[in-house]
């Protein structure tokens, strides 16, 4: 008797028996095994405290995310997020365009900064040192760590690091939750994708604000693929949100492997962008048993390859700048970093309320060279909306506000602007 016989027989189709498995995504599952996997990634400079004197918390400089792949402590994440600690940074006054001035401003180095024309005062030069959170028990419990730059990419956002020494917590031994690795170049359009990170709350807040916030997760669509940020390799689009602080932070995918490193999230194209996790084949291979491992969990060589250059995470020289303590107290007491900032009103279309208004918060950043989304809200029955951000006053701020059969609004936010105290918008 045959096999398909026997099914008759038993009335099993054999359509369903040999079906092809789809794979789903599972959330559920993936934040279970390798939330703990994912880290928070703060650049501090002790130097900076050293030089001027200052409290502890005023080295705090940025943050992003990161993700092991390997238990000993060695971590993915953008090259843009560590570029600090390997070029370097400058913190100046300087005049734009259009005469303003720009006091205490923290820049990234690049050689000969210190000869530009519109640099009017140098307090400080120096590197960021990445310092890792890392979670534990659902996010309870945190341990920090000290980190290295051991290679990264100047062609493609990615970069590697390593864990270096134990700071504070109860995880002395060091040993992590890394995540499996997964094949960028067989994702398809259309499929699900999750991202886990930590976008920030607190813009330029104090070092230990930024470590009150856990883990955020946000869902997504494979939306194609992007060759204007990155025109040798490519993005991932996606419609999933990636916040100020979400880079960095691991992509997964359909098979619950990372297949991608989150990038940033634009104004201009209101989309998500993705790194391939591929990609990362190059920034790892000077290190030869690290790239065996990686091998073996998943990490493949991508198909196509553009323009690849790769450096070692060594820092790079800066100007010997005098301190100018005094200069630069007044300097940021005049003119402080980033402020609380409310923002409410009322929305109205055709003089009646509007509920269920989208308001989006965005800030521009010179380094994507893009608006990333900061904050959102939701206007409630009686049309009235209310959020909170820090307000940088020397950043450029969007707000933007949608509706369904209304045409969108967007304005620029300006420190002396109504758009920052109670404002009434009406919608076309």
């Amino acid at each position: 008797m045959t096999m398909r016989s026997i099914m008759f027989r038993l009335g099993i189709a054999s359509s369903i028996l040999f079906a092809p498995l789809i794979a789903e995504i599972d959330a559920k599952a993936i934040a279970k095994n390798y939330q703990n996997g994912v880290v928070k990634i703060l650049l501090y400079d002790s130097g900076l405290v050293d030089a001027f004197k200052l409290k502890k918390d005023q080295g705090y400089i940025s943050r992003a995310s990161g993700f092991f792949v390997e238990n000993d402590g060695y971590l993915f994440t953008n090259a843009h997020v560590v570029d600090l600690c390997v070029s370097g940074y400058m913190i100046l006054d300087w005049v734009d365009e259009d005469d303003k001035m720009h006091k205490a401003d923290l820049v990234a180095y690049y050689p000969n900064l210190e000869n530009d024309k519109a640099i009017r005062k140098i307090y400080y030069a120096g590197h960021a040192t990445p310092v890792i959170q890392v979670f534990s028990n659902n996010g309870d419990d945190f341990d920090l760590y000290n980190a290295e730059i051991l290679s990264m990419s100047t062609t493609f956002d990615g970069a590697l690091i390593k864990v270096t020494e134990h700071l504070e917590g109860p995880n002395e031994n060091g040993r992590f939750t890394y995540l499996p690795l997964g094949n960028s170049d067989s994702i398809v359009l259309g499929e699900d994708l999750i991202i886990l990170g930590y976008p920030s709350q607190y813009m330029r807040g104090t070092f230990e604000e930024e470590l009150k916030d856990t883990i955020t997760m946000t869902f997504g669509k494979h939306s194609g693929w992007d060759y204007v940020f990155d025109e040798n390799n490519g993005l991932i689009k996606t419609d999933a949100s990636i916040h100020e602080g979400n880079s960095g932070g691991p992509v997964f995918g359909e098979n619950q492997k990372v297949v991608g490193i989150a990038t940033a999230m634009g104004a201009k194209t209101r989309i998500g962008l993705v790194g391939g996790i591929n990609t990362m084949y190059y920034v790892v291979e000077p290190y030869k048993n690290l790239l065996k491992f990686l091998q073996k969990n998943g990490l493949s060589a991508p198909k196509k390859l553009g323009k690849m250059q790769v450096i070692p995470g060594t820092k790079l020289p800066v100007p010997n700048i005098t301190p100018d303590r005094p200069v630069l107290e007044q300097a940021l007491k005049s003119e402080p970093a980033s402020t609380k900032q409310e923002l409410k009103g009322l929305i109205r279309k055709d003089h009646e309320p509007l509920d269920h208004a989208e308001i989006e918060v965005w800030h521009y950043l010179d380094i994507i060279d893009d608006f990333i989304l900061v904050t959102t809200a939701q206007t409630n029955q009686d049309g009235r909306y209310e959020l909170t951000f820090n307000y940088d006053p020397h950043g450029l701020y969007l707000c933007i506000i949608s509706a369904k059969n209304c045409k969108r609004y967007v304005k620029t936010l300006d420190k002396n602007d109504e758009m920052l105290g109670v404002s009434d918008i009406v919608l076309e």
